[in-house]
């Protein structure tokens, strides 16, 4: 529902994601609340709700459906009009929004697929499992697979350098690794 009609938006998360894999992130972070999302309906609960019958699953509390209800972690919102529904700061690493011209900028980057970018990962999963490495992609015209051809070179170069450079990371015993002989 638009905000026109009332609405309002909330941001949701499954999991934080931070630089440290091995901190223990058990517990949701102080700016987020736990909520139990329904696959069924769609309710969210503020809390869960048990079976009932001694095992340890949920149900909904709203349809009555037997399952898992998925938890999640709502963000806190900022009180303010210039804040409401956005995220005015990075719940894993505390990087505050900005507004540099005089509209609020979220910390966060909003990510969206494009067709050369589905495509390029469709292909070097198929192309990975493959006995024989061999690729052929049509496209509308010559200048989109210009386009597309170019892209998928440099980011295939990108992620091998990525690759051969994590692999050169793990397979060292010694740690930290200084940069010089790596560059």
């Amino acid at each position: 529902m638009s905000e026109d009609q009332g609405g309002q938006r909330i941001l949701l998360v499954d999991r934080v994601i931070t630089a440290d894999e091995d901190e223990n992130l058990a517990e949701h972070p102080d700016s987020t609340a736990l909520v139990y999302f329904c696959r069924h309906c769609g309710t969210l609960h503020s809390s869960p709700v048990q079976r009932g019958d001694g095992l340890d699953r949920l149900r909904c509390d709203h349809c009555g459906a037997l399952g898992d209800l998925v938890v999640l972690q709502v963000v806190h919102q900022k009180e303010g009009t210039q804040y409401q529904g956005k995220l005015h700061r990075c719940i894993a690493c505390g990087t505050q929004g900005r507004s540099p011209s005089g509209s609020f900028r979220e910390p966060n980057k909003p990510i969206r697929a494009t067709t050369v970018s589905d495509v390029h990962v469709l292909a070097q999963n198929l192309i990975h499992h493959a006995e024989r490495r061999r690729l052929l992609i049509f496209a509308d015209n010559r200048q989109d697979a210009a386009f597309q051809a170019g892209w998928m070179q440099d980011h295939a170069r990108r992620y091998r350098l990525r690759a051969l450079m994590n692999q050169k990371f793990r397979n060292r015993e010694e740690f930290p690794l200084a940069t010089s002989p790596i560059t």
